[in-house]
């Protein structure tokens, strides 16, 4: 391994190892409470099972050369949305909290949108490659790749996903105008989808304006809507320097809710303090640097357009995430990857990770 690959390979098992630790500490209580396990390992069985298939993933990526995903890009661009339709269909997605997000298999379930997020990304890294002296250019080169991820994201919304769904968005147009895109390309688009935009934001996706709501005054609804920010930023603030200690949180004690997934960090916040906080949030940093360093050095366009995208995945959503826990932007349902309960998201993350390891492989390891 070089330079690039120890760096980043070392971070990773750094957060991995951070959420192994969380997930058992946030999880014992809940698993024993809950009828349906009534076992306090129930939880940390699930996620190092799932650990250990993602670090076979990883290898298994990282030994593999990523031309292959420019040969086969829209090959897996189309397994994603194939998933991605099949979870919209009754009795086949599963619904949990009113959201039909899931397909279980054996007993394990998975979110297609995980699968998505790569997918899509290795799609848009593919269509620079071969489009790039008309990335530039509105109708040949800008506007077939905008109605795609539209449709992608569009898709996601009807389960409804609508945090993945903006964060989707947001890495793919970030991706179009690091490689180039004009980005007054977006001004028309953004007035010809303005009535769909309307439509679901009256009709569809109305809890939208309550968490809006709450975002600007949490005291509206303290026992309702604006209960869960509030034990959040009450687990951080308790945390203090060094934190109340390893396990011994009482905001998990049923005051915050999804205390394993979304706002693990706020639990990590309290039981560390702001020492734990601020060394995951550098860890983060460490990567995104590492995987700037990468992608600029990255030996064709279609390696440095994936490495970007992966880059952009992992460090992007840890900032979504920690800015919804910290209440710097309004509640969406985006967990803290490497760390947060959830197989999927581990997986696929794992599995794009191990892509990129196999880019940093093949540049030059001089800093």
């Amino acid at each position: 391994m070089n330079y690039w690959q120890k760096c980043i390979l070392t971070i990773v098992l750094m957060l991995l190892s951070v959420g192994i630790v969380m997930v058992y500490s946030t999880s014992t209580l809940v698993a024993l409470e809950d009828p349906a396990t009534s076992n306090a390992f129930f939880f940390i069985k699930k996620q190092l099972i799932w650990a250990f298939l993602a670090c076979i993933g990883l290898i298994f990526c990282m030994d593999t050369d990523y031309h292959i995903f420019s040969k086969y890009g829209f090959l897996f661009y189309l397994a994603a949305l194939f998933l991605i339709v099949l979870v919209l269909v009754p009795g086949i997605g599963v619904k949990y909290n009113g959201a039909r997000r899931w397909i279980r298999i054996a007993g394990f379930g998975f979110q297609p949108s995980d699968c998505m997020k790569i997918g899509l990304v290795i799609w848009i890294a593919k269509y620079v490659e071969v489009n790039y002296s008309r990335i530039k250019k509105f109708y040949y080169g800008f506007l077939p790749i905008f109605g795609m991820i539209i449709f992608t994201c569009f898709l996601i919304v009807l389960e409804p996903d609508f945090g993945t769904a903006c964060f989707l968005l947001f890495v793919s147009l970030t991706l179009l105008w690091i490689s180039g895109m004009c980005i007054w390309h977006l001004i028309p688009m953004f007035i010809a989808c303005l009535p769909a935009i309307l439509f679901l934001a009256i009709f569809k996706l109305n809890h939208i304006y309550a968490r809006i709501a709450i975002y600007f005054n949490p005291e509206l609804d303290p026992l309702g809507k604006g209960f869960q920010i509030r034990q959040s930023l009450i687990a951080l603030g308790s945390g203090g320097i060094s934190g109340v200690g390893l396990g011994w949180s009482r905001q998990k004690l049923f005051f915050l809710s999804e205390e394993s997934t979304d706002f693990i960090f706020a639990i990590l916040g309290e039981e560390l303090g702001w020492i734990g906080t601020t060394s995951v949030i550098l860890l983060y940093l460490c990567f995104l640097y590492y995987g700037w360093k990468v992608a600029r050095k990255a030996p064709d366009i279609f390696g440095s357009i994936l490495a970007w995208g992966i880059t952009m995945l992992v460090s992007f959503q840890a900032i979504f995430n920690i800015a919804v826990v910290t209440h710097s932007i309004p509640a969406k349902g985006i967990s803290l990857p490497l760390i947060s309960f959830g197989g999927s998201n581990l997986f696929f993350t794992m599995l794009s990770i191990g892509i990129l390891l196999n880019i940093a492989g093949q540049v030059k390891s001089d800093i």
